[in-house]
């Protein structure tokens, strides 16, 4: 069996072959890319989505900050 693994191994590559391995490499290295951008997209959209909710967050604080300022004033007329 070792044999015929090694006479598989002198066969001398086709240029067909070589271009076959340079598209398979090529279609790789396109999904790697792809799972990035994925991967970028996604941080993206967490990351919008924390920035709405501090926002949401910080837009409450300061209705409630307005809130207490317009109940002292009340309170002191």
């Amino acid at each position: 069996m070792k044999a015929s693994t090694r006479q598989l191994g002198a066969v001398p590559e086709t240029p067909e072959e070589h271009e076959n391995r340079a598209g398979v490499a090529h279609i790789l290295e396109g999904d790697k890319i792809k799972q990035i951008y994925r991967d970028r997209s996604a941080e993206d959209a967490l990351d919008e989505a924390q920035d709405d909710e501090a926002s949401e967050e910080e837009e409450e604080d300061e209705l409630e900050e307005e809130d207490e300022v317009v109940r002292a004033a009340e309170a002191n007329q």
